[in-house]
């Protein structure tokens, strides 16, 4: 059970974001193929990212890469040539990107249906976005001990959802590669997760492994900490 400090940060975190990453508003064509985005959850440079492709309504394939992580970090170094973070890559157009301000405006010219907004293509809303990591105190930053699935993980959510952000956290930490399907307030996917999941209700995680989905941060959590974290060793 997650103790309530960590629920309070939370919300106090997705507040400090004004609203940010909440709504699909900005929704153009779709890719064929899932953009992988090799990031770490408490990096507010990554953050923009997220939520840009909330406004997009775009799922995002993400691999990620906390401090002291060993699973993603050299394939970012092997295709970018440094670890740094985000960085993009977009198969159905050959296209690989450093620079969050970079990788905003290419996904809403790509995919949008108007341009990027100033926020989203300049660091104005950074410092929040530090701050709002300064809440988390160091969650979603470094790894710790686990093994990968052997199926892509699905997290039904919206960046700036508090519940969704507790379940970011831990899939990081633990390196588990998973699809981040984006389902804001407006997306047409609602449908597709009421249909999936049986509840227009997120987070929602489904994980192919086993064939189970499941509702509630603290049932997602655990699950994940039992199957693959250090509880599974």
């Amino acid at each position: 059970m997650l103790p309530k400090f960590a629920w309070l940060a939370s919300w106090a975190a997705s507040a400090l974001r004004l609203g940010l990453g909440v709504r699909a508003s900005a929704v153009g064509p779709r890719p064929a193929q899932p953009i992988v985005v090799y990031e770490f959850e408490a990096c507010p440079f990554c953050r923009k990212v997220r939520e840009a492709a909330t406004a997009l309504d775009l799922t995002l394939q993400i691999r990620p890469c906390p401090r002291g992580g060993r699973r993603f970090r050299p394939e970012v170094l092997a295709a970018g040539g440094t670890a740094q973070f985000p960085f993009m890559i977009d198969a159905n157009t050959g296209t690989a990107m450093y620079e969050s301000s970079d990788i905003v405006e290419y996904l809403y010219a790509r995919y949008g249906d108007r341009a990027a907004p100033l926020h989203a293509r300049t660091h104005l809303t950074i410092p929040l976005g530090s701050a709002a990591s300064a809440l988390r105190l160091g969650h979603g930053t470094s790894s710790r001990p686990s093994h990968p699935p052997a199926q892509l993980l699905e997290l039904w959510g919206y960046e700036s959802s508090p519940t969704t952000r507790l379940v970011r956290e831990v899939l990081c930490e633990l390196e588990l590669e998973h699809l981040q399907v984006a389902v804001g307030a407006g997306s047409p996917r609602r449908a597709d997760l009421v249909a999936r999941s049986g509840r227009d209700e997120i987070p929602w995680l489904w994980d192919p492994g086993p064939q189970r989905g499941l509702h509630g941060v603290n049932a997602i959590i655990d699950h994940l900490e039992q199957r693959y974290g250090s509880r599974s060793q």
